[in-house]
């Protein structure tokens, strides 16, 4: 998926990443942040969209709420 993205000149993002998963992501480069619920899912994305990946988490938090 992330060689797929790179090729389209797009960024990978993996929404809500299973604990198994974690280290893959993280050996790809990707940052990992926690959802912020009890479902111990995680975001993957690049770590230069730090500022886009807060953003989406507090929106998630916000709707959840």
């Amino acid at each position: 998926m992330r060689d797929l993205a790179l090729q389209q000149g797009l960024k990978p993002a993996f929404w809500c990443v299973g604990e198994p998963f974690l280290r893959i992501y993280d050996d790809i480069g990707l940052s990992i942040w926690p959802v912020g619920d009890e479902s111990g899912l995680s975001f993957c994305y690049p770590p230069a969209d730090i500022g886009l990946a807060s953003q989406h988490a507090r929106l998630y938090r916000e709707q959840a709420s």
